[in-house]
């Protein structure tokens, strides 16, 4: 009789995702506030780490269980082989990589608040300096073509993400595009090679071209909206302390509620809607409920802040497994709140 779960026998089929993205080294400031013009405040802490939407997500993804293979532009300078080594070491295929010797690596200057809260500031380097007419090598193509899910981010160059989309499409593979990233529309050519877009309300917004109507009902109204202009859209959510929620293409939703605990304090939100949505698709790559794959999610991201840094507190499939048993149903806003003051 085998002593397997439902859960590892689907694992070992080894779902392919490929993400395409930023790869970064982030630069961590603990600050009180940030100085006003002409004024300069001391770091309370300062620290490197590997990072970036991109790198994030394929951490995670397979940290997870899937087979993540992720395709990146890189420099050559004094951190690609951290950013490198620290992918490698959570099972990413990196042999897509590109390497540009004219280029540093992508950086981004994340400044964290003692509520744990961020500010950042990026620098492009080698993520921004994909080809144009020709962003992709064979190889990385055959890569694309070859996965079960395309997981994409908004740090790279969107005509990147078009190409990457068309080619996912053109092979009948599911694309999830989390917006996170440029503070610009999303183009119409991107939008009609996507399955599912994962915003935050603040993008949710941007992508609607309108303001959100209060509450949660405000929320699917806006996602409806979109849905009328491309009806094969279905929409993740990241909705911080209201949770998260997905609609699909009929207009139907789902919700979840948030995870918090008292021993276990929130350190770092740093690369927590990252996780949620790598966390989501290794679930959703699988079929499983949508439930499911939002409760799963949301466990994930909340391992995730409990850790500073952004590439490395991505959690481990044994660690959210390990969570779910002693924490099976996420809590309201209501209870969350309660909860979050008393531990602040």
């Amino acid at each position: 009789v085998s002593t397997q779960s439902t859960w590892d026998i689907m694992v070992e089929k080894i779902s392919k995702i490929v993400i395409v993205g930023s790869g970064n080294i982030d630069f961590f400031f603990g600050v009180d506030r940030l100085p006003a013009k002409g004024e300069t405040v001391h770091s309370t802490s300062f620290s490197i780490k590997s990072g970036g939407k991109g790198a994030n997500q394929a951490a995670e993804c397979a940290l997870l269980g899937t087979k993540a293979t992720f395709i990146a532009q890189v420099g050559k300078d004094a951190y690609v082989n951290m950013l490198e080594d620290d992918l490698k070491s959570r099972g990413v295929d990196t042999s897509k990589m590109t390497k540009l010797a004219d280029n540093v690596c992508g950086q981004a200057y994340i400044f964290l608040y003692p509520d744990g809260d961020n500010s950042i500031l990026t620098v492009g380097g080698a993520n921004v300096a994909w080809d144009k007419t020709s962003p992709f090598s064979p190889e990385q193509i055959e890569a694309i073509k070859g996965c079960d899910v395309l997981l994409l981010q908004r740090e790279i160059p969107e005509y990147v993400n078009v190409v990457a989309a068309k080619i996912a499409k053109e092979n009948k593979k599911i694309v999830i595009l989390d917006l996170g990233g440029i503070d610009v529309p999303l183009t119409k050519e991107l939008l009609a090679n996507v399955d599912v877009l994962s915003p935050n309300e603040t993008e949710l917004a941007r992508v609607a071209e309108c303001k959100i109507a209060p509450g949660i009902e405000g929320m699917i109204e806006t996602c409806k909206q979109v849905q009328k202009k491309a009806p094969h859209i279905s929409f993740l959510l990241k909705l911080g302390s209201k949770g998260s929620m997905y609609i699909n293409t009929k207009g139907e939703a789902t919700q979840s509620g948030v995870f918090c605990d008292k021993s276990m304090p929130i350190l770092d939100t740093t690369g927590a809607g990252d996780c949620f949505t790598a966390a989501f698709a290794s679930q959703f790559i699988l079929s499983k409920p949508i439930e499911e794959c939002l409760r799963f999610a949301s466990a994930a991201a909340y391992l995730c802040i409990t850790v500073k840094g952004a590439l490395p507190s991505m959690p481990k499939l044994s660690q959210v497994k390990a969570f779910l048993e002693t924490h099976p149903h996420p809590l309201h806003q209501s209870q969350y709140h309660s909860i979050f003051i008393c531990t602040n």
